[in-house]
């Protein structure tokens, strides 16, 4: 199936992360001239044609995946499997399904754990996705954000951590894949916009 370039932000217009989304993740998009879309889920999902058409989709809010369960997140991963990438921005992973977690790499046999963290590192492992980053750069926050942190599979790439623990990660093909964040990305937290 062809792809239309675009992202495909997925996002939950009655809840509060939904609004957040939409005023913060959409100019962000727009000022990188990443061309876009929103799809607010509290209507369904999109068409299993609408998943594969894109080139991306961007789990837009805190706690989508796990209000989604197993059965909403398959279409999601079948488009991802069928060659659309994955970013997640749902830090709230202890409520993911375990299709999803094991989608984004993450050991379903592990426990979740929660952390603080007032600094991430860029990993100084080689990946295009922070290739423009300088090796093991470290960003101080201003305050400290809640991370989840658990098992990584062995074919998961760390990107960034915080404190030690993976906050960033990425799975798949070198072109394309998964990729998947385990901070709040609102509130106490912040957006991993680089």
């Amino acid at each position: 199936m062809r792809r239309d370039g675009r992202v495909l932000v997925l996002v939950d217009g009655r809840d509060v992360g939904g609004q957040w989304s939409r005023a913060v993740l959409g100019p962000a998009l727009r000022h990188l001239g990443i061309p876009h879309r929103f799809w607010n889920v509290a209507h369904g999902l999109p068409s299993a044609a609408g998943l594969a058409a894109v080139s991306t989709i961007l789990i837009g809010q805190d706690g989508l995946i796990g209000d989604l369960g197993a059965a909403g997140c398959e279409p999601i991963l079948r488009a991802v499997h069928e060659g659309a990438g994955l970013v997640s921005l749902d830090g709230m992973l202890q409520h993911a399904p375990s299709n999803y977690r094991m989608a984004v790499g993450l050991s379903t046999r592990a426990p979740l754990r929660r952390a603080s963290t007032t600094e991430f590192r860029v990993a100084a492992e080689s990946h295009w996705i922070v290739q423009e980053r300088p090796r093991a750069e470290a960003v101080r926050l201003r305050r400290g954000v809640r991370i989840m942190h658990g098992r990584l599979k062995p074919d998961v790439t760390v990107l960034a951590t915080g404190d030690g623990y993976p906050i960033l990660w990425a799975r798949g093909l070198e072109d394309r894949g998964c990729y998947a964040a385990a901070a709040d990305p609102r509130g106490d937290s912040f957006a991993l916009a680089w």
